[in-house]
């Protein structure tokens, strides 16, 4: 089948309750050119196009940053971007902060072409980098928004219905779609970096552990929920080998 490879991101997008400033945007922007894209830029199979969604309360400063040549940026949700796709479109979604191992885009060509009638693939066991205080860990949830959807392109050429279905809330679109095939694991890096969304809306600053926390952490407090934390390391010569697999070399990591 003819098929377009698209990995989306979602910037400044616009909330009901809560509004970006100028300053996450400006770190987020910076964050994204330094560690995202750079592992997005590295993968083995690099036949997609990456899409990053903005809001429309900071276009203004959206477009006046500085974006890289292979990112598209849009402000209506991908209309006019969709709209010139004649094929199939398989999206793989990621945050903005959040990195793909160098052969994540490639198992995710695989898995697709080797199931053509599954309609969802997920990254559903992948690791997280507290960058503050320098650890990796298993990042088991259960709901994950690191989802390819495969849509048809009569689907997609029919724009009200292909966003009613395609952009659903950041959980809906996870492990909500439990028949979505697993991908392998370990193969998304969550970084935490003190400039997390969940934080910010809860006024709360990210947690500096003691280096006794660090070494028997059981469990993780993110987005008000507490997650149960099975392998780990703080190890600095192993986390340095597991980042530079996400296109991250050593003077990137704090």
């Amino acid at each position: 089948m003819s098929l377009t490879h698209i990995v989306e991101t979602f910037f400044d997008i616009d909330r009901p309750a809560y509004r970006t400033t100028e300053e996450w945007i400006r770190f987020r922007h910076k964050f994204f050119h330094e560690y995202t894209l750079p592992a997005l830029l590295n993968q083995k199979y690099g036949d997609f196009r990456i899409l990053v969604h903005c809001g429309t309360r900071n276009e203004a400063l959206t477009r006046r940053l500085e974006w890289h040549g292979a990112v598209r940026t849009c402000h209506d949700y991908g209309r006019m971007f969709y709209g010139a796709i004649a094929s199939d479109v398989a999206i793989t979604r990621i945050d903005s902060d959040d990195l793909l191992r160098e052969d994540a885009m490639a198992a995710v060509h695989a898995a697709v072409r080797a199931n053509p009638r599954a309609k969802a693939f997920a990254f559903k066991q992948n690791l997280c980098w507290d960058m503050i205080n320098g650890i990796i860990f298993d990042h088991i949830r259960g709901s994950t928004p690191f989802v390819t959807r495969v849509w048809p392109a009569a689907v997609v050429r029919d724009w009200n219905r292909f966003r009613g279905l395609h952009f659903r809330a950041h959980g809906g679109d996870g492990l909500g779609d439990r028949g979505a095939l697993e991908l392998p694991r370990r193969m998304v890096l969550v970084t935490k970096h003190g400039q997390n969304t969940n934080l910010l809306k809860r006024r709360k600053a990210h947690p500096v552990l003691t280096a006794q926390e660090k070494a028997g952490l059981k469990a993780y407090h993110d987005d008000g929920k507490v997650w149960k934390v099975g392998w780990r390391t703080i190890d600095p010569v192993e986390i340095a080998a597991i980042v530079r697999r996400f296109a991250v070399d050593d003077r990137r990591i704090p």
